[in-house]
């Protein structure tokens, strides 16, 4: 039931995103990104975007911000009764949350520099630094996750040890 709903959740976002885009007329054709998403689209329209605007926060809030705040309340929670525990639970909260929290803040920082990348102007900032924090969101999560979650494996994180 919960893939149903979450692909039907999906599946309802995009035909309203694309609904929306369809109705604008568009003045221009090149968009300062490495690739091409939602809002870039509706910042080349000549016509009123501001029911884009608006329904693109509204999907980042619901889709980006509400579930990152039960997620952490429950780490804060779960940190709270096993640092009031022993030593050894104390560690082993700390071995096993610290992968999960990691990702999930390094998936929400590069989420932020893709909102605020694409709503700002960025002229100030150097292409190079734009494209590289473009790349981290595509790159580094593929790459940091198995990394964090490796390094529970006792072989690989001794073999790091070693190097």
């Amino acid at each position: 039931i919960f893939i149903i709903v979450i692909w039907f959740y999906s599946f309802v976002k995009f035909l309203i995103t694309l609904s929306l885009n369809i109705r604008l007329s568009l003045c221009g054709n090149i968009i300062n990104s490495l690739y091409c998403h939602n809002y870039l689209v509706a910042k080349l329209a000549c016509s009123d975007s501001e029911v884009n605007n608006i329904y693109g926060l509204f999907g980042v809030v619901l889709t980006i911000i509400v579930p990152l705040f039960p997620i952490l309340f429950s780490y804060t929670k779960i940190l709270k009764v096993c640092f009031s525990g022993s030593k050894q639970t104390r560690q082993k909260a700390v071995s096993t949350c610290t992968p999960h929290l990691v990702s999930l803040l390094n998936f929400s920082f590069g989420c932020l520099f893709e909102i605020l990348q694409s709503r700002f102007d960025m002229s100030g900032v150097s292409s190079e630094f734009r494209i590289i924090l473009s790349l981290y969101f595509l790159i580094m999560q593929p790459l940091l996750n198995p990394i964090m979650y490796g390094l529970q494996m006792s072989k690989i994180r001794n073999t790091c040890k070693q190097l």
